[in-house]
């Protein structure tokens, strides 16, 4: 059975892409079968692992202009469907058409038993691709930094969420909020943490024990 996790934040530069992309590699040395999906129309991800974004893309699965299995290529790290440099238009695109919600998971549908996991890197934006995304999820991961500014994204993604559960995808879980570029020495950001566990607890969900830290060598 496929498990389908998003990776989503309001704010940008928190981490969403090289989470994505961490877990998608570390699956696949695990030995599972990995499908990426970048609904990013800036298309690190899909740069970071070699993709080409000028063939066939994942906009090309949400208008229904091709097979999903035709728009998957392999990377450096696993399989993936790219985005697209034009995918910032699907709003306009798709407009008000009934079912607009459901055009990923019904591209999904027909690859389910290829993989068994897909990871979706999500926009810095709440639109019909992080909908589109958390619709077709099982899990939702919510990295942040321990920054206000970042809490702020984060309630702002619930209320999208709460959305999702009301009207599209009930099932969908927040597996947890992640708190990259932490540096265990600051005091403010060890306060934000304790504010991330408070948020976390009104989510029912948790604050990840595990952070990703601050590295200099990373970035």
């Amino acid at each position: 059975m496929q498990k389908i996790i998003t990776v989503a934040n309001r704010k940008g530069g928190v981490g969403k892409t090289t989470t994505a992309a961490a877990m998608a590699s570390c699956l696949k040395k695990k030995g599972f079968r990995v499908l990426l999906v970048d609904l990013d129309s800036q298309c690190n991800l899909s740069s970071n692992v070699g993709a080409d974004v000028r063939g066939k893309n994942v906009l090309d699965v949400f208008l229904r202009k091709a097979k999903t299995k035709d728009t998957i290529q392999q990377s450096s790290i696993c399989d993936i469907i790219a985005g697209s440099l034009d995918f910032g238009k699907i709003n306009d695109a798709l407009g008000n058409k009934t079912g607009r919600e459901y055009r990923l998971i019904e591209g999904l549908v027909s690859i389910k038993d290829d993989y068994d996991f897909c990871i979706i890197d999500t926009p810095p934006e709440l639109g019909i691709a992080t909908t589109n995304a958390m619709t077709a999820s099982d899990d939702l991961i919510i990295p942040t930094t321990a920054e206000s500014f970042s809490l702020d994204g984060v309630s702002q993604l619930y209320e999208n969420v709460q959305e999702v559960w009301q009207y599209t995808n009930q099932d969908m879980k927040i597996a947890g909020i992640l708190v990259t570029l932490y540096n265990n020495r600051a005091i403010l950001a060890k306060n934000m943490r304790e504010e991330l566990v408070k948020m976390a607890d009104e989510m029912n969900t948790k604050v990840f024990k595990q952070t990703i830290r601050r590295s200099i060598s990373v970035a």
